[in-house]
């Protein structure tokens, strides 16, 4: 996979309003959420190697029942096939 299509995907989320994801795993797993966080990789800085991701069921659980609670899952890059953007339904798709 194209170490930038990691970096291109956080740009374009980025500028979306509507945070909401649909990401479908090449397991063929299909998760609905939203992404608060990365992990860069340990051999190259500028690579987003893992995403945080928080489902939408986490997502409307009250903040103060997660202190102390890990919350979310953590996504390899890699191990993603396509993102849908709920805000214009468009998908980025990636190769394995």
């Amino acid at each position: 996979m194209n170490a930038n299509s990691a970096s291109f995907f956080f740009e374009r989320y980025t500028l979306h309003k509507n945070k909401n994801l649909e990401i479908t795993l090449h397991n063929g797993k299909i998760l609905h959420g939203k992404i608060i966080g990365f992990y860069r990789s340990s051999s190259n800085e500028d690579e987003i190697e893992k995403w945080h991701f928080i489902t939408s069921h986490d997502n409307m659980l009250n903040p103060m029942e997660l202190i102390g609670v890990n919350t979310g899952i953590i996504i390899k890059h890699k191990d993603i096939d396509s993102i849908k953007f709920m805000e214009d339904n468009s998908i980025m798709n990636f190769k394995k």
